[in-house]
C-alpha cells in the first residue's frame, strides 16, 4: 500500500450521525454506535488530497482524555458487525475535499469515554483531535446491559388453525407460541445452541401424533406439515413467523384413530435471543403436559 503525498491536515473532527455531542451504548459488547471522522488533508500547494488505503488504516479512534488507542473495555471496528441496526452511510463534511469515515464503537463497561481521532502523517508524526487546532470529541457512556430471563419475556399461546378432515379421516390442530420481550425491544437474532431444528419433540399414541417445532427468524411465513397415516400422506400448510421481532414455536396435534407410528423423542431446544441493543437471554423450549404444550425455561448459567 502506497502513501499519498499530502503534507498537512487542514480539517479534522469527530461527530455523531445525529449531530448530538453525546450518546449511549449498551455495555454488552454487542451493540454498536456509529462515530464519524471527517478529515481533509492537503499537499504542499494546499490542494486537497485523498487518503490512500495505507492512510485510512492509520486513521483511528482514541480516548480523548489521554490520547491513547482504545484497549480492553472499549473497542471499535471499521465495519459494522452483522445484525447491527442498518444506518445510512457517513455523509461528507461541509468543506470541499473532506472525507468521512464511519467507525463502530462498543464496550463491556458501564462507564463514560471521550472519543477523539488520530491519523498518522506521511512524515510519521501523529495528529490528533485532542487539542488545538483540532479540538474535537464526542462523549459516549456505556449503560448496564440486560440479561433476559423468563420473567422478562412473554410466551404467548395462540390457537392458530384447524384443518378440515383429510380423506383418511386425519385432522390437524396447530397452536403457535410467540416469544417477545416485555420491554418492547424487537428480537433481531436467535442463536440455536442445542436441540433439533425444526422438530424438537415427537410423540405418538394409538389415536394421536404430536409434533413440536422451533422456527428460525428467517424461515418462511408458511410451512408445510406432512403426516403419514396408514393409507395416505397428508400435507397441511401452516403459518409461522408472521409477527416481526418475535420467535415462533408450533405444536401440531394430529388426530388419527389408526395411528400406525410408535416413534417418540424429545430433544429440548436451547437458544439465545438477542435484541436490537445487543442484550441477550438464554432459554430452553421443551414439551410439557404429555407433549400437548410447549414450555419455556431459563437455561442455567454456568
Amino acid at each position: 500500500m502506497s502513501r499519498s503525498t499530502w503534507s498537512k491536515v487542514e480539517e479534522f473532527a469527530v461527530r455523531l450521525p445525529s449531530g448530538e455531542s453525546s450518546t449511549t451504548v449498551t455495555a454488552n459488547g454487542n451493540q454498536q454506535i456509529e462515530v464519524i471522522v471527517d478529515i481533509k488533508v492537503v499537499d504542499a500547494k494546499g490542494y486537497p488530497v485523498q487518503l490512500t488505503e495505507f492512510d485510512i488504516n492509520h486513521l483511528n479512534l482514541i480516548d480523548s482524555n489521554n490520547g491513547d488507542r482504545f484497549v480492553y473495555d472499549w473497542s471499535f471496528r471499521k465495519s459494522a458487525k452483522p445484525n447491527n441496526n442498518p444506518v445510512a452511510p457517513a455523509t461528507a463534511g461541509p468543506l470541499s475535499g473532506v472525507q468521512s469515515f464511519s467507525f463502530w464503537v462498543s464496550t463491556v463497561v458501564p462507564e463514560p469515554v471521550s472519543i477523539g481521532a488520530s491519523v498518522l502523517m506521511p512524515d510519521e508524526s501523529l495528529v490528533t483531535t485532542v487539542k488545538a487546532p483540532f479540538s474535537s470529541h464526542v462523549s459516549c457512556r456505556g449503560t448496564a446491559p440486560i440479561s433476559y430471563t423468563v420473567a422478562d419475556v412473554n410466551f404467548l399461546y395462540e390457537n392458530t388453525s384447524n384443518s378440515k378432515p383429510f380423506a383418511d379421516g386425519v385432522t390437524m390442530d396447530q397452536d403457535n407460541y410467540y416469544l417477545t420481550l416485555k420491554n418492547g425491544n424487537p428480537i433481531v437474532s436467535v442463536e440455536w445452541n442445542y436441540g433439533v431444528l425444526n422438530m424438537f419433540a415427537l410423540y405418538n399414541e394409538p389415536v394421536r401424533c404430536v409434533q413440536q417445532f422451533a422456527w428460525p427468524l428467517d424461515s418462511a411465513e408458511k410451512q408445510t406439515i406432512t403426516y403419514q397415516s396408514a393409507t395416505a400422506t397428508d400435507s397441511y400448510e401452516i403459518k409461522v413467523n408472521n409477527r416481526a421481532g418475535t420467535v415462533c414455536f408450533t405444536r401440531m396435534s394430529i388426530k388419527d384413530t389408526a395411528n400406525p407410528s410408535v416413534e417418540k423423542f424429545e430433544d429440548p431446544v436451547t437458544f439465545r435471543i438477542i435484541d436490537d441493543q445487543g442484550n441477550y437471554g438464554d432459554f430452553t423450549a421443551s414439551a410439557s403436559d404429555d407433549f400437548n404444550n410447549i414450555k419455556l425455561s431459563d437455561y442455567p448459567k454456568i
